[in-house]
């Protein structure tokens, strides 16, 4: 097996350079509210956890104002935070994530990380009441991916027919199309259509999403067991 820690790297390394540009200009908190969400969906969690704190420290320092497009980095640190079982610390900053947003309620990520970690640990009473017409378009496509897989293990009725409607979903957007690929696999009871998903999450570097399907596969569920140990996360 390809080393876990490893395949990650090279995307990594990548947003680190670009911090390090944005950084170089004067604006540290600027810099890490644009990393925090890339590298929490990589499963770079610790990474993740830094850069949030630079970020939350300038947006103190700066008076808490409300900035909408730092709301997206809020609730990915308020996700790492739930997925590692971590409730107090999620819980601030869900309610940091609330006052950047201020008087707008912003839709589309918030979904998708209340469902992420809802999913994960197994609690459908705290899946929010939605309607994808709602969502803040950049956003819509991960938020729409989650209602769909979470449909798909909650056996909602119209499983199937939710996963039709959202294939379209991700032409332009792999991570959302394998997560579909994943929810189909789970849908249909399919190894071969969940190992595809594993090897579509190890090329884009995602390696919490690649040990979570990798623990629906009975033959590999101790490999993604240990790899959510790894991360720090609670399993499944």
């Amino acid at each position: 097996h390809r080393d876990l820690h490893s395949f990650p790297t090279r995307r990594s390394s990548d947003l680190q350079r670009s911090r390090r540009d944005a950084t170089a200009q004067g604006l540290p908190h600027f810099a890490s509210c644009h990393m925090v969400k890339p590298l929490a969906l990589l499963g770079e969690f610790d990474a993740a956890i830094e850069q949030a704190a630079i970020m939350r420290d300038g947006w103190t320092r700066a008076g808490r104002p409300e900035a909408g497009w730092m709301a997206p980095a809020f609730f990915a640190a308020t996700m790492v935070h739930g997925l590692r079982g971590e409730d107090e610390a999620a819980q601030r900053w869900w309610e940091w994530a609330q006052q950047v947003c201020g008087h707008l309620d912003e839709k589309g990520f918030s979904v998708f990380t209340r469902l992420r970690v809802a999913l994960h640990r197994g609690l459908p009473d705290e899946v929010p009441r939605t309607s994808s017409a709602t969502m803040v378009w950049m956003h819509r496509a991960y938020a729409r991916a989650m209602l769909t897989e979470m449909a798909v293990v909650t056996g909602a009725p119209d499983a199937d027919a939710q996963l039709a409607m959202s294939w379209g979903l991700g032409e332009e957007n792999p991570y959302v199309a394998t997560q579909l690929l994943r929810a189909a696999g789970r849908l249909h009871d399919d190894e071969a259509e969940l190992a595809e998903a594993v090897t579509r999450w190890e090329a884009l570097g995602a390696r919490f999403e690649r040990a979570c399907t990798l623990a629906l596969i009975p033959a590999r569920r101790s490999e993604g067991l240990a790899e959510l140990a790894a991360l720090g996360c609670l399993p499944p």
